[in-house]
């Protein structure tokens, strides 16, 4: 099962790609999900449209208890859905770097 500790990492590590240049940005999106208001039975949520800089639409998924960075940019054109892989291509191989479960979509 996915820990808390390891969802607020993903989240970090998400974040850190997804707005590289916007420090208040990641802190603004980090805090709201840190608040519990939002959570169901205690439990972050399973899904979360964090955006990027180039789609406001990306999400952070929890499928299995694995992670997963959701595009969701195949009505924004080509050019943002290449620019939404680029980071999904970061995020997902550093969480398997730091040991967080990533979800492959075979499983």
């Amino acid at each position: 099962m996915l820990t808390l500790k390891q969802y607020v990492r993903a989240v970090q590590i998400y974040l850190m790609h997804a707005y590289p240049d916007n420090a208040k940005i990641r802190r603004a999106k980090n805090t709201l999900l840190l608040d519990q208001s939002f959570w169901d039975d205690n439990k972050p949520p399973s899904e979360y449209r964090f955006g990027c800089k180039h789609n406001p639409h990306m999400k952070l998924k929890v499928r299995d208890d694995k992670l997963q960075a959701d595009m969701n940019a195949f009505q924004d054109g080509p050019e943002v859905q290449e620019r939404c892989q680029e980071i999904k291509y970061k995020i997902e191989p550093q969480w398997k770097s730091e040991g967080l479960p990533v979800y492959n979509g075979r499983e």
